[in-house]
């Protein structure tokens, strides 16, 4: 199906339905979810590293009519880097069978049932995502450059010139996760070797989880 600015979702695995489609999948306004999207066609002359689909999170606003016939509503939690014109907070339409993923962390819940995001790259309530490379995630980075629109990557992923984004600084394809304020700042704890960028962490709060001072 298409979101009301005509872009088009994916079936949870690419080809199929996931389980939620044979499974409900319990959702209330507040939790999120992960979602395919199809990107767009690669630009002219690129060579590879494209990829066919970015997943990203939702904030489920709404949903109209019951288990399995529902059509749910959400907000974009995640910026896109392979989709142009879909941005943070773009309003989206979708089926369980297209939900790759869920985290049952509305602030609506009773505080027994409400999940606490395991693992790095789920999204905390009222948090600004960040996107980090596969290097900052597992801790390999020898340095880490974060930028000011959320993206904090190694070196190598920044400067590498083939597989550059067009736009992104040289973030390679295949390479991006989201990643919590909190999460990231536990990555810097063990690892805190910053090359740029020290600011903007400043300014979402990261540094304070880490007890810079």
């Amino acid at each position: 199906m298409s979101t009301p600015k005509g872009y088009e979702l994916l079936l949870a695995l690419h080809d199929r339905p996931g389980c939620f489609a044979a499974e409900d999948p319990r959702l209330v306004a507040g939790d999120h979810v992960k979602v395919g999207f199809k990107t767009d066609p690669p630009p002219k002359g690129k060579r590879g590293g494209w990829p066919e689909g970015e997943w990203m999170w939702l904030e489920v606003t709404a949903a109209v009519g019951a288990w399995p016939g529902v059509v749910y509503r959400g907000e974009l939690r995640n910026r896109p880097l392979y989709i142009g014109g879909l941005a943070v907070g773009c309003p989206v339409e979708f089926r369980p069978g297209e939900i790759y993923d869920v985290v049952h962390d509305s602030p609506d819940r009773p505080e027994g049932e409400r999940e606490s995001p395991p693992g790095r790259g789920r999204p905390h309530q009222g948090d600004q995502l960040w996107v980090i490379c596969t290097h900052v995630r597992d801790g390999t980075a020898a340095e880490v450059w974060c930028r000011p629109d959320r993206i904090a990557v190694c070196e190598e992923c920044a400067t590498r010139g083939p597989e550059k984004v067009p736009g992104d600084g040289g973030v390679t394809p295949g390479e991006l996760f989201a990643s919590c304020p909190a999460c990231l700042a536990d990555i810097l704890r063990k690892r805190p070797a910053l090359a740029l960028g020290r600011e903007y962490l400043e300014r979402d709060g990261v540094l304070g989880h880490v007890g810079h001072n």
